[in-house]
């Protein structure tokens, strides 16, 4: 399995990008129960997010992808990087907590 570290910008005014957030989230929310992202969340200010993601090779991440509503309605782009994590800090892992 690979960790991959997505960027997601908006590429549609808000006005736009708004009428999918609902669905959106709702894929969010499922590819989170599945195990695919291990964690998601919003830039500010808000232009995007940024999502952490695992899978067994980018084209597995990139139909996942795929299926994201903003994507469909093509008001978001994806920039997607490979990760390999050399060190995490347990801190990462309690604010994380903290937020949840």
């Amino acid at each position: 399995m690979a960790l991959y570290l997505l960027s997601v910008g908006y590429i549609q005014p808000m006005e736009e990008v708004s009428k999918h957030f609902e669905g959106h989230v709702s894929w969010l929310q499922a590819k989170y129960a599945s195990g695919v992202l291990l964690g998601y969340a919003k830039k500010v200010p808000l232009t995007g997010g940024i999502i952490f993601a695992t899978a067994s090779s980018r084209e597995e991440l990139d139909a996942v992808i795929a299926g994201d509503p903003f994507v469909k309605a093509e008001v978001a782009a994806y920039d997607v990087t490979e990760l390999d994590p050399t060190r995490l800090s347990p801190a990462l892992l309690e604010f994380a907590e903290e937020k949840s």
